[in-house]
Formats: C-alpha cells, structure tokens, sequence
C-alpha cells in the first residue's frame, strides 16, 4: 500500500543505533532477519529493475519498538508505522531509496495486516516476506508462488518511491493496482 508522507524525525540521540546514509540516486537494500538467499535475489533482481545502482546490508535497527504483540493469525506483528519512524530516524542524508525487506508479520493501522507499504513520495518502503510464504496460510510450500508474490510486492513498493504520482493504477493487470489481499498479488 502507499502511505501519506510522514514528516522526518530527528536525527538519534547518542548510543542510539548508527545512521544509514543513501547515496544520490541508488537503492538501498536492508535485509532484516533471516531472509533466505534465493529470496535476497528476487529482491535484487528486483531493484536493478529500475536502472538505479543497487547497494545492500543487513538491518542495524532494532525494531522492537514496533512490535504490537499478537493480533491476527496467532503471530507476533510489528507496526509498520512504528518501523518507518525507526528506520527514517536513523537514515542520514536522503537521496536515493531505501526498501526494508522484513521477516516480520506486519500491519499497517487499519488493516490486519499488510506486506508491503511505502511513504508516498517518500524514500522508504517495507516489504514484510512472512505472509507472502504460502506455508504461513497452511498451504504446501511453493518457493516459486512466495518468490513471485516477493517479486511483485517490491516493484510496487520501489515504484511509489519511483514515479511522479503517489496513485495506484485502475488497470488490474498493473503492478502499480492497489491490492488488498493475496489474490490481488497472485
């Protein structure tokens, strides 16, 4: 989904977690938790998708102050409001775009839960990879469906931060349509 544009927290206080600066025009890539190989490819592949150069690191955010306990499905889920005023607080000086791909469930307020959010015009965007697993539904394991659905969660969420207007498409066959569950990404 694509979120208003929030205005930028300060910078961290002291001993708080180290800044992540983004250089002009590329996109970072912050892996958070155990994201399996074959799964950072899709990411990456991806991102070079939009010509932009492409850089990565594993997450030095601590996003416990996102976790909102146990809401739907019997799992723990993190906020997606709160992990973008994590993230945005400790990015230094902004001018590339920078995609949080999670292992997290997460929600953003409303909704029970979503995979994927990005803060409009903004330089931000997370991708939870948690409910994109057929197995988090009970279903047999598809390393290919999860893959696809990965796939085109990021395009979606890097394009909010790529293109000139923060509207989603009407076409259905779009990557850039608003989708609202899982059937909408297959």
């Amino acid at each position: 989904g694509m979120l208003p544009t929030a205005p930028r927290p300060a910078f961290p206080a002291a001993g708080e977690a180290p800044r992540v600066e983004l250089n002009g025009g590329e996109i970072l890539l912050v892996f958070d938790g155990s994201v399996s190989e074959s799964l950072r490819d899709v990411v990456r592949v991806a991102a070079r998708g939009f010509g932009a150069p492409v850089r990565e690191c594993e997450s030095p955010w601590d996003f416990a102050a996102a976790e909102a306990g146990v809401r739907t499905g019997g799992s723990r889920q993190f906020d997606m409001e709160r992990m973008f005023g994590i993230v945005l607080r400790h990015l230094g000086a902004v001018q590339g775009r920078c995609l949080v791909v999670t292992t997290q469930d997460t929600y953003y307020p409303p909704r029970r839960w979503d995979s994927g959010a990005s803060l409009g015009f903004g330089p931000v965007s997370l991708v939870s990879i948690r409910r994109l697993d057929p197995e988090f539904w009970d279903a047999p394991n598809d390393p290919a469906l999860h893959a696809e659905r990965l796939r085109k969660v990021v395009v979606h969420e890097l394009g909010h931060t790529f293109l000139p207007t923060n509207r989603h498409c009407p076409n259905w066959d779009c990557v850039m349509h608003a989708t609202e569950s899982l059937a909408d990404i297959d």
